[in-house]
Protein backbone atom coordinates (compact mmCIF):
# COMPACT_ATOMS: atom_id res chain seq x y z
CA UNK A 1 0.00 0.00 0.00
CA UNK A 2 1.28 3.20 -1.03
CA UNK A 3 1.57 5.46 2.11
CA UNK A 4 2.03 8.72 0.87
CA UNK A 5 -0.75 8.31 -1.04
CA UNK A 6 -3.02 7.64 2.26
CA UNK A 7 -1.97 10.55 3.43
CA UNK A 8 -2.82 12.16 0.39
CA UNK A 9 -6.18 10.64 0.51
CA UNK A 10 -6.77 11.43 4.35
CA UNK A 11 -5.81 15.45 3.48
CA UNK A 12 -8.25 14.99 1.08
CA UNK A 13 -10.86 14.13 3.03
CA UNK A 14 -10.17 16.09 5.73
CA UNK A 15 -10.13 19.41 3.40
CA UNK A 16 -13.75 18.50 1.78
CA UNK A 17 -15.16 18.20 5.39
CA UNK A 18 -13.55 21.12 6.55
CA UNK A 19 -15.24 23.31 3.51
CA UNK A 20 -18.83 21.47 3.77
CA UNK A 21 -18.86 22.26 7.46
CA UNK A 22 -17.95 25.51 6.06
CA UNK A 23 -20.46 26.18 3.88
CA UNK A 24 -23.17 24.76 6.30
CA UNK A 25 -26.68 26.54 6.69
CA UNK A 26 -28.24 27.36 9.64
CA UNK A 27 -31.73 27.18 10.66
CA UNK A 28 -32.83 28.57 13.88
CA UNK A 29 -36.18 29.55 15.85
CA UNK A 30 -36.02 33.41 16.65
CA UNK A 31 -36.32 34.18 19.18
CA UNK A 32 -34.61 31.28 20.45
CA UNK A 33 -36.57 32.18 24.39
CA UNK A 34 -38.82 34.64 25.58
CA UNK A 35 -41.57 34.47 28.04
CA UNK A 36 -45.80 34.30 27.39
CA UNK A 37 -48.18 35.23 29.11
CA UNK A 38 -51.13 32.36 29.72
CA UNK A 39 -54.39 33.05 27.45
CA UNK A 40 -51.90 35.37 24.94
CA UNK A 41 -50.79 34.71 21.74
CA UNK A 42 -47.02 34.95 20.64
CA UNK A 43 -45.09 34.44 17.61
CA UNK A 44 -41.90 32.66 16.36
CA UNK A 45 -40.06 32.87 13.04
CA UNK A 46 -38.24 30.09 11.46
CA UNK A 47 -35.46 32.06 9.91
CA UNK A 48 -32.72 30.53 7.41
CA UNK A 49 -29.06 31.60 6.80
CA UNK A 50 -27.56 29.88 3.94
CA UNK A 51 -24.10 30.91 5.40
CA UNK A 52 -22.96 30.58 1.59
CA UNK A 53 -25.12 27.95 0.40
CA UNK A 54 -27.68 28.14 -2.43
CA UNK A 55 -30.63 26.92 -1.12
CA UNK A 56 -33.47 26.06 -3.43
CA UNK A 57 -36.03 24.28 -0.56
CA UNK A 58 -36.37 23.72 2.48
CA UNK A 59 -38.92 21.28 5.29
CA UNK A 60 -38.40 20.91 8.58
CA UNK A 61 -40.35 19.35 11.12
CA UNK A 62 -41.39 21.53 14.85
CA UNK A 63 -42.42 19.78 18.20
CA UNK A 64 -44.08 21.76 21.48
CA UNK A 65 -45.83 21.18 24.48
CA UNK A 66 -49.14 20.90 23.51
CA UNK A 67 -50.45 20.92 27.14
CA UNK A 68 -48.74 24.29 27.37
CA UNK A 69 -49.03 25.79 23.76
CA UNK A 70 -51.64 25.21 20.73
CA UNK A 71 -50.82 26.62 17.12
CA UNK A 72 -52.91 28.33 15.91
CA UNK A 73 -51.05 29.57 12.46
CA UNK A 74 -48.14 28.70 10.28
CA UNK A 75 -47.61 31.04 7.56
CA UNK A 76 -45.33 31.82 4.53
CA UNK A 77 -42.72 34.02 5.27
CA UNK A 78 -40.17 36.27 2.54
CA UNK A 79 -37.16 34.24 2.37
CA UNK A 80 -37.73 32.20 -1.04
CA UNK A 81 -39.99 35.60 -2.52
CA UNK A 82 -43.58 35.97 -3.54
CA UNK A 83 -45.98 35.14 -5.91
CA UNK A 84 -45.00 32.15 -8.72
CA UNK A 85 -41.24 32.52 -7.20
CA UNK A 86 -42.17 29.58 -4.79
CA UNK A 87 -44.63 26.78 -3.96
CA UNK A 88 -45.30 25.79 -0.17
CA UNK A 89 -45.67 22.17 -0.68
CA UNK A 90 -46.39 21.03 2.79
CA UNK A 91 -48.14 23.25 5.84
CA UNK A 92 -49.76 20.67 8.58
CA UNK A 93 -50.56 21.63 12.61
CA UNK A 94 -51.21 19.02 14.67
CA UNK A 95 -52.20 20.22 18.13
CA UNK A 96 -53.09 16.80 19.28
CA UNK A 97 -49.59 15.59 18.83
CA UNK A 98 -47.64 18.80 19.53
CA UNK A 99 -45.66 19.15 15.69
CA UNK A 100 -46.18 21.25 12.43
CA UNK A 101 -44.80 20.37 9.49
CA UNK A 102 -43.56 22.75 6.77
CA UNK A 103 -42.22 22.51 3.07
CA UNK A 104 -41.30 24.78 0.59
CA UNK A 105 -39.66 25.45 -2.51
CA UNK A 106 -38.00 27.75 -5.44
CA UNK A 107 -39.76 27.38 -8.08
CA UNK A 108 -37.00 28.56 -10.56
CA UNK A 109 -33.55 29.22 -10.51
CA UNK A 110 -31.21 30.69 -8.64
CA UNK A 111 -32.09 29.49 -4.91
CA UNK A 112 -31.66 32.17 -2.15
CA UNK A 113 -28.47 32.75 -0.97
CA UNK A 114 -29.73 35.60 2.11
CA UNK A 115 -30.57 35.20 5.41
CA UNK A 116 -34.25 35.34 5.93
CA UNK A 117 -37.42 34.32 7.45
CA UNK A 118 -39.05 31.06 5.86
CA UNK A 119 -42.14 30.90 8.12
CA UNK A 120 -44.06 32.46 11.48
CA UNK A 121 -45.44 30.66 13.54
CA UNK A 122 -48.06 31.92 15.82
CA UNK A 123 -48.92 29.94 19.39
CA UNK A 124 -51.59 30.56 21.98
CA UNK A 125 -50.10 30.12 25.46
CA UNK A 126 -52.79 27.95 27.42
CA UNK A 127 -54.42 29.26 30.32
CA UNK A 128 -54.47 26.32 32.67
CA UNK A 129 -50.48 25.75 34.05
CA UNK A 130 -47.28 27.47 33.88
CA UNK A 131 -44.36 25.50 32.24
CA UNK A 132 -41.13 25.81 29.83
CA UNK A 133 -42.13 24.27 26.52
CA UNK A 134 -38.95 23.74 23.84
CA UNK A 135 -39.75 24.42 20.02
CA UNK A 136 -37.70 21.53 18.77
CA UNK A 137 -36.56 20.70 15.16
CA UNK A 138 -36.77 16.93 14.51
CA UNK A 139 -36.42 16.95 11.38
CA UNK A 140 -34.49 19.57 8.98
CA UNK A 141 -34.14 19.20 5.24
CA UNK A 142 -31.90 21.76 2.97
CA UNK A 143 -31.42 21.38 -1.09
CA UNK A 144 -29.93 23.05 -3.79
CA UNK A 145 -30.81 23.78 -7.06
CA UNK A 146 -29.43 20.09 -7.69
CA UNK A 147 -31.80 18.62 -5.25
CA UNK A 148 -28.55 17.90 -3.02
CA UNK A 149 -28.98 18.06 0.78
CA UNK A 150 -26.95 20.99 2.31
CA UNK A 151 -25.64 20.13 5.52
CA UNK A 152 -27.52 22.32 8.06
CA UNK A 153 -26.99 23.33 11.84
CA UNK A 154 -30.09 23.68 13.94
CA UNK A 155 -30.66 25.87 16.39
CA UNK A 156 -33.54 24.94 18.51
CA UNK A 157 -36.16 27.13 20.52
CA UNK A 158 -37.91 27.46 24.48
CA UNK A 159 -40.86 29.74 25.43
CA UNK A 160 -41.52 29.99 29.49
CA UNK A 161 -45.28 30.02 29.97
CA UNK A 162 -46.18 32.42 32.79
CA UNK A 163 -48.70 34.97 34.22
CA UNK A 164 -48.60 38.54 35.50
CA UNK A 165 -48.33 37.33 39.18
CA UNK A 166 -45.27 35.24 38.74
CA UNK A 167 -42.00 35.18 37.59
CA UNK A 168 -40.24 37.76 35.58
CA UNK A 169 -43.03 41.44 35.62
CA UNK A 170 -43.20 42.33 32.13
CA UNK A 171 -45.29 45.04 29.85
CA UNK A 172 -46.92 43.33 27.22
CA UNK A 173 -49.42 44.55 24.76
CA UNK A 174 -49.77 41.31 23.05
CA UNK A 175 -50.56 40.28 19.32
CA UNK A 176 -54.02 42.05 18.38
CA UNK A 177 -56.39 40.13 17.01
CA UNK A 178 -56.05 42.09 13.41
CA UNK A 179 -52.93 44.31 12.77
CA UNK A 180 -54.06 45.93 9.86
CA UNK A 181 -53.64 48.12 8.20
CA UNK A 182 -49.70 48.14 8.87
CA UNK A 183 -46.82 49.84 7.51
CA UNK A 184 -43.37 51.17 9.44
CA UNK A 185 -43.53 54.75 10.94
CA UNK A 186 -42.70 56.76 13.58
CA UNK A 187 -44.66 55.79 16.64
CA UNK A 188 -45.51 58.69 19.87
CA UNK A 189 -46.95 58.05 22.90
CA UNK A 190 -47.32 57.16 26.79
CA UNK A 191 -46.86 54.18 28.66
CA UNK A 192 -48.45 53.93 32.53
CA UNK A 193 -47.11 50.63 34.23
CA UNK A 194 -49.82 49.41 36.76
CA UNK A 195 -46.44 47.16 38.75
CA UNK A 196 -42.69 47.68 38.96
CA UNK A 197 -41.10 46.84 35.76
CA UNK A 198 -37.12 46.53 35.37
CA UNK A 199 -36.59 46.96 31.89
CA UNK A 200 -33.52 45.91 29.48
CA UNK A 201 -35.26 44.67 26.11
CA UNK A 202 -37.81 45.58 23.94
CA UNK A 203 -39.90 42.88 21.39
CA UNK A 204 -42.00 43.79 18.26
CA UNK A 205 -44.52 41.62 17.44
CA UNK A 206 -44.17 41.18 13.41
CA UNK A 207 -47.23 40.47 11.12
CA UNK A 208 -47.33 37.04 10.13
CA UNK A 209 -44.49 36.41 7.43
CA UNK A 210 -42.95 39.40 7.26
CA UNK A 211 -39.70 41.24 9.16
CA UNK A 212 -41.09 43.47 10.96
CA UNK A 213 -38.87 45.19 13.87
CA UNK A 214 -37.76 47.94 15.45
CA UNK A 215 -35.20 50.04 14.78
CA UNK A 216 -34.99 52.26 17.41
CA UNK A 217 -36.56 52.81 20.52
CA UNK A 218 -36.53 55.78 23.08
CA UNK A 219 -38.00 55.77 26.79
CA UNK A 220 -38.08 58.30 28.72
CA UNK A 221 -39.54 60.16 31.89
CA UNK A 222 -39.39 60.47 35.43
CA UNK A 223 -35.73 60.00 35.76
CA UNK A 224 -35.34 57.12 32.75
CA UNK A 225 -33.38 58.35 29.38
CA UNK A 226 -32.89 55.04 27.60
CA UNK A 227 -32.89 54.13 23.86
CA UNK A 228 -31.89 50.92 21.72
CA UNK A 229 -30.51 50.28 18.26
CA UNK A 230 -31.51 47.82 15.66
CA UNK A 231 -28.57 45.48 14.22
CA UNK A 232 -30.03 43.97 11.27
CA UNK A 233 -31.54 40.82 10.76
CA UNK A 234 -29.05 38.79 12.66
CA UNK A 235 -29.57 37.05 15.79
CA UNK A 236 -32.51 37.54 18.08
CA UNK A 237 -33.57 40.48 15.42
CA UNK A 238 -37.05 41.10 17.25
CA UNK A 239 -34.94 41.64 20.26
CA UNK A 240 -33.36 45.03 21.10
CA UNK A 241 -31.11 45.21 23.96
CA UNK A 242 -31.43 48.89 25.47
CA UNK A 243 -28.33 50.68 26.86
CA UNK A 244 -28.61 50.51 30.27
CA UNK A 245 -31.47 48.53 32.65
CA UNK A 246 -34.04 51.12 33.87
CA UNK A 247 -37.23 50.73 36.02
CA UNK A 248 -40.78 51.89 35.08
CA UNK A 249 -42.09 52.53 38.45
CA UNK A 250 -46.25 51.83 38.77
CA UNK A 251 -48.42 54.93 38.01
CA UNK A 252 -45.97 56.80 37.11
CA UNK A 253 -45.99 57.81 32.90
CA UNK A 254 -43.20 57.65 30.92
CA UNK A 255 -42.91 58.98 26.93
CA UNK A 256 -41.89 56.71 24.05
CA UNK A 257 -40.68 56.64 20.83
CA UNK A 258 -40.58 53.73 18.58
CA UNK A 259 -39.47 53.86 14.55
CA UNK A 260 -40.36 50.99 13.10
CA UNK A 261 -39.62 48.81 10.00
CA UNK A 262 -41.41 46.19 7.34
CA UNK A 263 -44.37 45.32 8.88
CA UNK A 264 -45.17 45.65 12.32
CA UNK A 265 -47.98 44.50 13.99
CA UNK A 266 -50.09 47.24 15.43
CA UNK A 267 -53.14 47.79 17.62
CA UNK A 268 -55.88 50.55 16.20
CA UNK A 269 -56.92 52.02 19.77
CA UNK A 270 -57.98 55.41 20.69
CA UNK A 271 -56.88 56.81 23.85
CA UNK A 272 -55.23 54.51 26.77
CA UNK A 273 -54.97 50.48 25.56
CA UNK A 274 -54.87 48.19 28.27
CA UNK A 275 -51.70 46.14 28.29
CA UNK A 276 -50.42 43.46 30.44
CA UNK A 277 -48.46 45.27 33.30
CA UNK A 278 -50.18 48.54 32.26
CA UNK A 279 -51.33 51.26 30.05
CA UNK A 280 -50.26 52.22 26.58
CA UNK A 281 -51.22 55.20 23.90
CA UNK A 282 -49.87 56.16 20.87
CA UNK A 283 -50.71 60.12 20.61
CA UNK A 284 -48.94 60.19 16.82
CA UNK A 285 -47.95 58.17 14.44
CA UNK A 286 -46.07 59.24 11.02
CA UNK A 287 -45.67 56.58 8.29
CA UNK A 288 -43.28 56.18 5.97
CA UNK A 289 -44.78 58.43 3.53
CA UNK A 290 -45.40 61.04 6.13
CA UNK A 291 -48.95 60.56 6.72
CA UNK A 292 -50.54 61.11 10.32
CA UNK A 293 -52.47 59.23 12.90
CA UNK A 294 -53.63 58.68 16.60
CA UNK A 295 -54.23 55.46 18.09
CA UNK A 296 -51.61 53.50 16.06
CA UNK A 297 -50.08 51.64 19.31
CA UNK A 298 -46.87 49.47 18.14
CA UNK A 299 -47.82 45.50 19.45
CA UNK A 300 -44.42 45.49 21.87
CA UNK A 301 -43.25 43.79 25.22
CA UNK A 302 -40.89 45.02 27.57
CA UNK A 303 -39.13 43.17 30.31
CA UNK A 304 -35.64 42.12 31.58
CA UNK A 305 -33.24 39.64 31.18
CA UNK A 306 -30.09 38.03 31.82
CA UNK A 307 -27.59 38.71 29.08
Amino acid sequence: MNKNLDIATAATIIFITLVQTGFAAHISVVPSHQTALKGKNFSVNISIDPEGSEVFGAQYELHFNNSLLNATAQDKGPFFGSGSDSAVLKNEINNTMGWLKYGETRTATPGITEPGVLATITFHAIDDIDGLSELKFTVVKLSDPNVNPIPTNISNGSVEITDSQSGIAIFDTGAPDSPYPSIMGVHNGTIIPDQEIEVNRIYTYACPGTGGHTEYARIWGNGVNAHANWSGYTGNWHNLTFNTTFTLEPGKEYNYTIRTGSYPQVIHHPGEYNATGGKIACNEFIDANGKKYTGWIPAIKLWWEEE
